[in-house]
């Protein structure tokens, strides 16, 4: 293993996953300490005048796509949008919707002891066609992505998110 990868690990385990802005590496999930994980059934209310829309060609086509969004939801309901990941594989059409859609949406945050707190949050889509085969089938939960974040920790799981798809 050469130095520059042991150097870039131990950085990613220190500070979650990395990336880099004009030149520099930069976290892309930092201050990971302060970060708790979203509980799955956690209510949390979204602005919905911010549409999420299926990709018109994708459309046409008769293209489903289910997929597993992880990222951070800070103090104030937004998402840090260098941390969104893409857990599995879907056509860059509707990825690039869904961080279209992360950039402008307001969700109420977190809180834990009355306190908002910056959160990892596990959030499925799903891009379902009438009378398609997604729509005969239960919906991904991304319980089983959530129940090994908390198995493994935050810090571990930035790293795992590290070379997965992310929003720019």
């Amino acid at each position: 293993m050469n130095q520059r990868f042991i150097l870039r690990m131990v950085f990613a385990g220190l500070c979650g996953a990395v990336y880099s802005v004009q030149g520099q590496t930069v976290p892309r999930i930092a201050d990971v300490q302060s970060i708790i994980v979203a509980d799955s059934a956690e209510p949390h209310e979204v602005d919905r005048r911010v549409p999420l829309r299926y990709p018109l060609a994708e459309r046409r086509a008769g293209i489903e796509a289910e997929f597993i969004t992880v990222f951070v939801l800070d103090t104030t309901g937004r998402v840090e949008m260098p941390s969104v990941s893409l857990v599995g594989t879907v056509p860059r059409a509707f990825w690039q919707e869904v961080c279209r859609y992360l950039s402008r949406m307001q969700i109420t945050p977190i809180r834990r002891n009355g306190q908002p707190r910056r959160a990892l949050v596990v959030n499925p889509f799903s891009f379902a066609l009438d009378g398609g085969e997604l729509g005969r089938r239960p919906r991904e939960t991304g319980e089983a992505v959530r129940k090994s974040i908390l198995a493994d920790g935050v810090a571990q799981a930035a790293i795992a998110f590290e070379p997965l798809p992310h929003c720019q």
